[in-house]
């Protein structure tokens, strides 16, 4: 793509090259080289069981023929290897998509259609298949498209990767929906992204309706944010900042490192710092809450120890270890929000530097971090944020520190209540599967709040403790 005549010798002489990828980028790279003349025997190259090269070769061939496409079309259409035939009709789609008069000359839609007519009816030609389902997906023939629909939830992961790459290409509405189901599956999420992204810019108003009128699952709207920041737009960080107030941690949580990740690689985009800072003040509340509820849990677990073992099932015990582990786990995604926050207020480096200082293992190491925060911080952040800092310094499941660390400790049912009153559905679960295996009937209250949840499994855990407190009577 440099376009330097002076590459072309050296490249030209690759087409030799034992390797066939070597032989496909060299050929691709001759696209782009300003070359007024065709390489001498470069149909030599389509006698190849490489569709990569195949298709590279007749793209190249075409750009080279320019009045004369046609005769490229008529010579290789209906050529005697499937594979030089199926990549001319992929060409002829991508060439005649805006082009009605080349479909119409070249019978583009009968062609597709004697294709998906010759496909057998029980085990897929691989080679074909994904040739055609590339074909239809450049085609912009929407009668074709439901071929594409039909392979989307296929078995085989190379036919769903071709399926979804079609559904980009053709940038048709009808598709958004399932290339957004794509995202939570780690294998196609790529594929998925780079589809969702090929429909431009006008997604992102789009894809952040989805997750605020929950279109898709809570699943799969944790991983918009990631698509969103693809967008590398102004329009992408007004988005994310707009899913910030969103009930859902992981949404929030994916949409901070979303924002972080584009501030990264797009430094010039505005981020609204009193946003920013609101933001941070949230979270430090949030913080307090979980970091209060989790002082109780260890009082209580400490109490409980102390008590004869009769008294104290198994079963509470592991619903209070629980607990303690997702609170815990709260905690540490609650410091990452915040110092991912600080670094679209401040210098991202100098923030993250603090954090892995501040996760150290090593004592000097944290003391550094606190001290460097304490000189970074200025006014109400400071005094709101560094005592959260210094908290995170000292082991907070020691005993011995409870005393120091200045809290109002509520009481179990104190805890229990602000617990169930957040928007976290695994510490709601958490608290009432305890709540279940306590069999205290002051919970009584508490538990029959939610046995109308709008959620199926907080009423499933309301019903199930109300039924275990009734056995204690």
């Amino acid at each position: 793509e440099i376009n330097d005549k002076r590459f072309e010798k050296d490249v030209t002489q690759l087409l030799s090259h034992p390797s066939t990828k070597i032989k496909t980028a060299a050929i691709q790279n001759l696209y782009y080289l300003n070359s007024n003349s065709m390489v001498v025997n470069v149909n030599e190259l389509l006698q190849t069981d490489d569709e990569a090269l195949t298709l590279a070769t007749l793209e190249y061939i075409l750009k080279h023929a320019k009045k004369d496409g046609a005769a490229i079309y008529d010579r290789y259409l209906d050529h005697d290897n499937p594979k030089i035939a199926d990549a001319a009709l992929y060409c002829l789609a991508r060439e005649s998509k805006d082009n009605q008069t080349l479909k119409t000359s070249y019978h583009l839609k009968k062609r597709i259609q004697d294709k998906i007519s010759a496909l057998p009816s029980g085990q897929e030609d691989l080679s074909s298949l994904i040739a055609l389902l590339k074909t239809i997906g450049s085609a912009n023939i929407p009668a074709f498209y439901p071929l594409i629909t039909k392979y989307l939830p296929h078995d085989n992961p190379n036919i769903v990767e071709t399926a979804i790459t079609a559904a980009g290409t053709s940038m048709h509405p009808d598709f958004v929906k399932s290339l957004i189901a794509f995202l939570p599956r780690k294998n196609h999420r790529g594929s998925a992204i780079t589809a969702i992204n090929n429909y431009g810019s006008n997604m992102v108003p789009l894809l952040t309706n989805f997750v605020k009128e929950r279109v898709a699952p809570i699943e799969t709207c944790r991983f918009i944010p990631m698509v969103l920041k693809t967008f590398h737009s102004q329009e992408a960080v007004r988005s994310l900042f707009r899913l910030m107030d969103d009930e859902d941690l992981g949404i929030r949580l994916e949409c901070i490192r979303a924002l972080s990740d584009i501030r990264k690689s797009n430094p010039e985009l505005k981020f609204s710092r009193y946003k920013v800072v609101s933001f941070i003040y949230e979270e430090c509340k949030l913080h307090h809450k979980t970091l209060s509820a989790m002082h109780t849990q260890i009082i209580i677990s400490y109490r409980n120890r102390t008590k004869s073992r009769k008294e104290i099932s198994e079963g509470e015990r592991d619903a209070r270890t629980s607990l303690l582990e997702l609170l815990e786990r709260r905690l540490d995604a609650g410091l990452e929000r915040i110092f991912k926050l600080l670094g679209l207020r401040y210098k991202q480096k100098d923030v993250e530097i603090a954090y892995e200082g501040l996760r150290s293992s090593k004592h000097e190491a944290r003391t550094n971090a606190i001290e460097f925060l304490d000189n970074l911080l200025t006014g109400d952040l400071k005094r709101t944020l560094l005592p959260i800092i210094e908290e995170t310094a000292i082991d907070i499941s020691s005993e011995d520190v409870l005393q120091k660390i200045k809290h109002k400790v509520p009481s179990e049912m104190e805890c229990f209540r602000l617990l169930l009153e957040g928007n976290d559905l695994k510490i709601k679960l958490a608290v009432l599967y305890l709540i279940k295996h306590q069999k205290d009937i002051k919970y009584v209250p508490i538990a029959e709040k939610y046995l109308n949840s709008e959620d199926l499994k907080v009423r499933t855990f309301a019903q199930e403790a109300m039924v275990a407190l009734g056995e204690a009577v």
